[in-house]
């Protein structure tokens, strides 16, 4: 499986490769550091004389490069503590940093392993030859092995290793110059076997990252699909809990317009002009109150389809609170709610007006119906860039599990306020809606039991910031 193919991107995908031949490479390192001065120590005493056959070998060079091979595992050691540290963290692992130090601490011990043909040769000794060139390639062939996950790493610290034998046969034309040509092509030989297998073991660690990633991907894409549908079996439930609240809601208006116009049709109560002006009264009011309803959702339906459109004009602040103030006070006093009102000097608002007076009634509406006996305050206000509202109550407020959902429409159905107070409960969503199609926001704060304030903002055209007049504009949703 190639990189192409895969849903991350090139460079994070070549991270986690890279990430994994590093995992391969360091994986034995710590055993070959330890090994390397146990087996030096071998190497020192049976070149010192007690096998006779190998010859012997001065003390001072073999304690001197006993220590070297010493100094570089310590130093290999540090070096592997190091990546072991760093890959605690593996978002934060460079691989490429950390396979160039795996890399050159491999070939430094490697390189001071075969300077053993330096220390050890015994010129006119073939035996002793024979142990040093075998004990060259056996580094070599443990370099093979357990760095063939990584081809450059191999490379470099067994081409080092080969490079200091070889150029201990140079130097020693007369006794291995054959063997010293040898050398290069038996190592260039190995060095393509070793780039195959290196490649291939490239090739499994693509597939092994390409297989998590997809099944990443498809786990995400399962635990997504199934958020989508609880959130879809949830807005089906709250569709039909709304269905089965307006069903209530719309037949309790048209029950009243059906009954009082068929007592008037059939002039149930003889000559009773007064009582029939009473019934024609509870008509209109039952025919707007459904109006109403119908509006809520039908605004709703257009918004939710784009096809909610805005004329922006200017507006005088004062002038529209003061409108919307009379059409919901007999409605406070009802419920002995006081109604403050509050505009600030020359505020004025450019938003639809249509909209804006929704708005508007909407926030009075949704106040009154929330609060008893206690009051309702509305502020209009510049705040420099935008028109600011301000409704509050101090009604029953509501709670903090609620007020996450309150602006999402249908879930107010299923609102213990709404459902005991009546209507829609598309108030607020209409108002948020409405807010963010003249580009401002809509933000409600709330507590149970104490109230709760809403304030939108309606932006200013930028145009008009710095000078007045109207300057009307036509937007659809």
């Amino acid at each position: 499986m190639h990189a192409a193919v895969s849903p991350l991107p090139q460079e994070e995908f070549e991270r986690r490769v890279l990430t994994r031949q590093l995992a391969l490479v360091a994986a034995p390192a710590r055993g070959a550091i330890i090994g390397t001065p146990l087996w030096a120590v071998v190497v020192c005493v049976i070149m010192s004389g007690v096998v006779p056959e190998f010859g012997a070998v001065p003390l001072l060079p073999s304690l001197v490069w006993l220590g070297a091979i010493i100094a570089g595992a310590l130093c290999s050691l540090l070096l592997d503590d190091a990546y072991r540290r760093a890959a605690a963290a593996p978002a934060t692992l460079d691989p490429k940093f950390w396979l160039l130090i795996q890399s050159t601490a491999f070939a430094s011990l490697s390189a001071l392993w075969a300077s053993l043909s330096w220390v050890f040769w015994v010129e006119g000794n073939s035996s002793n030859q024979l142990m040093v060139a075998i004990l060259i390639f056996a580094g070599i062939t443990n370099g093979v092995v357990s760095r063939m996950s990584r081809f450059e790493t191999f490379l470099i610290g067994s081409g080092c290793a080969t490079l200091v034998f070889w150029l201990k046969l140079v130097s020693e034309l007369q006794e291995a110059g054959v063997f010293a040509a040898l050398v290069p092509v038996w190592f260039a030989a190995l060095a393509m076997h070793v780039r195959v297998a290196a490649a291939q073991v490239r090739r499994n660690i693509e597939a092994q990252v390409e297989n998590e990633v997809l099944k990443d991907a498809f786990a995400k894409a399962r635990d997504a699909a199934e958020a989508g549908r609880q959130a879809a079996e949830r807005a089906s439930q709250m569709k039909s809990s709304f269905l089965a609240n307006m069903s209530h809601e719309l037949r309790t208006p048209l029950n009243a317009i059906l009954g009082f116009s068929e007592m008037i049709a059939v002039s149930g109560l003889g000559d009773a002009p007064d009582r029939y002006r009473g019934y024609a009264h509870d008509i209109h009011g039952s025919g707007q109150h459904l109006l109403s309803l119908i509006n809520d959702i039908l605004d709703v339906a257009k918004i939710e389809a784009g096809k909610m459109k805005l004329d922006g004009e200017w507006l005088d602040g004062a002038a529209e609170l003061g409108e919307t103030v009379k059409l919901v006070r007999d409605k406070a006093a009802a419920k002995n709610v006081e109604l403050r009102q509050r505009c600030d000097a020359g505020v004025r608002v450019f938003a639809d007006n249509r909209a804006f007076k929704q708005i508007l009634l909407n926030l009075l509406s949704n106040a009154i119906k929330f609060t008893s006996a206690g009051h309702v305050s509305l502020a209009l206000s510049d705040g420099g860039d935008a028109a600011v509202l301000v409704v509050e109550d101090t009604g029953c407020g509501i709670s903090r599990v609620e007020i996450a959902r309150v602006f999402n429409a249908f879930e107010q159905a299923d609102n213990r306020y709404a459902q005991a107070h009546g209507g829609t409960g598309l108030g607020l969503t209409l108002v948020r809606a409405l807010s963010e199609l003249h580009g401002g926001s809509c933000a409600i704060e709330s507590e149970e039991g104490k109230g709760t304030r809403v304030t939108v903002r309606l932006p200013f055209p930028r145009d008009a910031l710095n000078h007045s007049g109207v300057a009307p504009i036509s937007r659809a949703a």
